[in-house]
C-alpha cells in the first residue's frame, strides 16, 4: 500500500535515488517492463462484515462497525515503450484481500490498461487508450484522482475502500487527434466511452462523450482554450438519459515558475450542464482546475490540488456537483527510508438542488517504507476512509450511507525490472 499511495507523488519529482523501491527507469527511447508484488498483514476497525454490506448489513453504519484482520496480496506489471515516433504503455494489477473471520473471507479486484499516441506527421498526433477494471462495489469515485495516470496505466482497484461484495465490470475507451496549424494555434478532437456491468442495476451504465476545440498558445506555459464537449449518459435513475454540455473556454497555465524552478503551477477553467430527456435541468456549474508541485532537497516533493466537476459516475444513479481537494508530500528520510503522506477530500451534492441530498468524503493515508535491499522493502501504514450520503441520495441496497474506516498495514513489496 506504501508503494502504490507513494507512485502518483514520487512521479512528479525527477531526481529520487533509482535503485529504491524501484525509482524507475531513466527517460528516453527504448523498452522497460517491471514487476511488483507485495504481502502483508493488516488491521481494519470496519470490515466486510456479511454478504450484504460493510459495517452490519444492510442497515449497518459506523456505529455497526466489526474490527478484524486481513491478509494483504498485490501484484502488478507495467511496460512503457518510446520509439521515435511512437510511444506505448500498458498495465496489470491485481489485489486480494482476505479476512479469516468473516462469511465471505476473500475480496479481490483485478485492473489492465493500454495506451499508445503516434505522431502520423510533423504535427499531427493521433491517441488511443483503454482500461478495464473488475472489482467489489465501491464509492471511492467521488474522489477526483490528484494527478493522470500514465499512458496506458491503470491505478489498482481500491480494494480496500469496497462498500459491498458484489463485483462490477468497469471499462472505459479513449481516441485522440491533435494539429498544429502553426506556431501558436492548434486543434484537437476526441471521442471517449464510459461503461459499467453490475447486478446492483437493472440495466448497465453507459456515457459516450465527443468533442473538439482550438488552442491558443500566448506564450510559455500560458495558453488560450476554446472547445465543446458534448456527452451522453443512460444508466439507472435517468428516465431516457441524459446529455452534458460542456464548454471550455478558458485560460489553461502550465509552467516551472521563474523565481523558482522547483515549483510547477498548472490550472484550467470551463463551465457545464446537464439536462435530461425527462426535462430536469442540473444547472450550469462553472468547473475549474488547480495544481502546484514543489521540489525540496534532493528527493523531496509536496503537491496541493483543487478540482470544481459536474460529472457522472459509475456507482451513483444521478450526477454529482463537487469541489475537491488533495495535497501530499513523500521523499526520503535518509537513503533506506521513504516517507510519504496524502489527503484528499470532495464535498457537493448528488443530483438536483432542493434536496437532502449532499455528500462528505475523506480518504488519509501517511506510510513509512525500509529498504530490506536494492529491489525489496518493507512498509507500515496507516488509513483513514470516510464517507457520508444524506437520505434523499439513492444507493444500492446493502450498501451504508455512512461509513468510517481506519486500517493500518505491514507489507514487504518486491520489485523487480524483467528488462
Amino acid at each position: 500500500m506504501v508503494t502504490l499511495i507513494s507512485q502518483p507523488a514520487a512521479a512528479q519529482a525527477q531526481r529520487p535515488y533509482r535503485g529504491l523501491f524501484g525509482g524507475g527507469a531513466p527517460p528516453g527511447d527504448g523498452h522497460s517492463l517491471s514487476a511488483s508484488g507485495s504481502v502483508g498483514v493488516g488491521y481494519d476497525d470496519n470490515v466486510l462484515a456479511d454478504q450484504t454490506g460493510l459495517g452490519g448489513g444492510s442497515g449497518g453504519g459506523p456505529q455497526r462497525a466489526v474490527a478484524g484482520y486481513l491478509g494483504v496480496m498485490n501484484g502488478s506489471l507495467s511496460y512503457t515503450g518510446n520509439l521515435p515516433r511512437v510511444a506505448v504503455g500498458a498495465s496489470f494489477g491485481s489485489s486480494l484481500r482476505y479476512f479469516p473471520d468473516q462469511t465471505q473471507d476473500f475480496v479481490s479486484g483485478y485492473s489492465a490498461g493500454f495506451g499508445m499516441s503516434t505522431a502520423l506527421g510533423r504535427r499531427t498526433t493521433l491517441g488511443f487508450s483503454q482500461s478495464a477494471l473488475y472489482m467489489p462495489y465501491t464509492l471511492a469515485t467521488v474522489l477526483p484522482p490528484a494527478f493522470e495516470p500514465g499512458l496506458g496505466q491503470v491505478d489498482a482497484p481500491p480494494v480496500d475502500l469496497v462498500t459491498g461484495q458484489t463485483e462490477y465490470l468497469s471499462y472505459g475507451t479513449n481516441a485522440s487527434l491533435s494539429h498544429r496549424f502553426s506556431m501558436r494555434w492548434t486543434g484537437f478532437a476526441g471521442y471517449s466511452y464510459n461503461g459499467r456491468d453490475s447486478s446492483l442495476y437493472n440495466t448497465p451504465f453507459a456515457q459516450h462523450s465527443i468533442g473538439g476545440g482550438m488552442n491558443y498558445q500566448l506564450g510559455a506555459g500560458l495558453s488560450l482554450n476554446l472547445g465543446y464537449r458534448r456527452l451522453r449518459a443512460d444508466f439507472d435513475g435517468l428516465d431516457g438519459g441524459a446529455a452534458q454540455d460542456t464548454i471550455d473556454a478558458g485560460v489553461n497555465y502550465n509552467r516551472t515558475l521563474s523565481f523558482s524552478r522547483a515549483t510547477r503551477v498548472s490550472f484550467g477553467t470551463g463551465s457545464s450542464a446537464i439536462k435530461t430527456e425527462a426535462g430536469i435541468t442540473y444547472r450550469t456549474y462553472l468547473t475549474g482546475n488547480f495544481l502546484v508541485t514543489h521540489q525540496f532537497g534532493r528527493t523531496w516533493t509536496a503537491f496541493a490540488g483543487y478540482n470544481r466537476s459536474l460529472r457522472f459516475v459509475d456507482t451513483l444513479l444521478e450526477p454529482i456537483a463537487g469541489d475537491s481537494l488533495s495535497g501530499g508530500v513523500s521523499g526520503l528520510l535518509s537513503r533506506r527510508v521513504q516517507f510519504n503522506a496524502m489527503v484528499r477530500g470532495s464535498v457537493g451534492r448528488v443530483g438536483n438542488v432542493g434536496r437532502d441530498n449532499s455528500y462528505d468524503s475523506t480518504l488519509s493515508t501517511a506510510g513509512i517504507g525500509i529498504a530490506v535491499a536494492r529491489q525489496v522493502n518493507f512498509g507500515l501504514s496507516y488509513s483513514y476512509y470516510h464517507y457520508k450520503f444524506d437520505d434523499d441520495v439513492i444507493l444500492p441496497i446493502g450498501v451504508p450511507a455512512g461509513v468510517d474506516r481506519q486500517s493500518v498495514r505491514a507489507t514487504l513489496t518486491v520489485w523487480a525490472p524483467v528488462f
